[in-house]
């Protein structure tokens, strides 16, 4: 399930809970966390996600990270409470390790879109790199919770779109010009239809563009 929905009656959210995932969307711009704890929506929250190099933390609708909650998405299953709490029980994992390693590692986390993740952990020392994209750490939460949300094998080879960030441009570049990415938006994508793993499809590289349109009938 998803927030907003197609639904033009829809009553606004007005609290995000705990483990839902959150969706900044601004053009070309996708970002993406798993909230750490329920706020109201438009205060500020804490919300794991990978965008900082020595912290698996956030803060978005507030002053100290530009992210704002444009969707919310969540799984609508039965077993629902207990996905939610091996997601979070994974992000504290992740971030304990970060906390107590102190980055001895050599190589600190980074972001990069391709690979989507790479967790790389020494249980001596109890460092752990993280090298991926935002999508690519939720993905990682919810694989170890038990549900894979994007079929990775999947993923469309897609070229760079005019007008992305320099960041973005460059890994393009080193990789020849295309990238099977991991979108933000094919997350959003698989909470609208509650399809785990969903098979991602090129059209859904963009939100909200296709989400709402009304199939055709035969």
């Amino acid at each position: 399930m998803i927030w907003p929905s197609a639904s033009l009656h829809e009553t606004p959210i007005n609290l995000i809970r705990e483990g839902s995932v959150v969706f900044h969307i601004d053009g070309l711009v996708q970002h993406v966390g798993i909230a750490a704890l329920s706020a109201l929506h438009g205060t500020e929250i804490p919300v794991y996600g990978a965008s900082h190099r020595d912290t698996f933390r956030e803060h978005w609708d507030g002053n100290r990270d530009p992210w704002k909650v444009s969707v919310i998405g969540w799984a609508a299953r039965e077993d629902g409470d207990l996905l939610k709490a091996l997601v979070l029980k994974e992000c504290d994992r992740l971030q304990s390790l970060v906390i107590d390693a102190g980055y001895r590692s050599e190589e600190p986390c980074h972001w990069q879109i391709w690979p989507c993740y790479r967790l790389v952990e020494d249980s001596d020392t109890a460092t752990v790199v993280f090298t991926g994209s935002c999508a690519g750490f939720v993905e990682h939460c919810f694989e170890k919770a038990g549900v894979d949300l994007v079929d990775e094998r999947e993923l469309p080879l897609t070229p760079c779109a005019d007008g992305e960030p320099s960041c973005v441009q460059v890994q393009y570049r080193k990789a020849g010009g295309t990238i099977r990415r991991l979108y933000p938006s094919y997350q959003i994508r698989a909470f609208q239809l509650d399809e785990f793993p969903w098979q991602p499809d090129e059209r859904y590289r963009c939100y909200p563009e296709h989400f709402y349109e009304q199939p055709t009938r035969p």
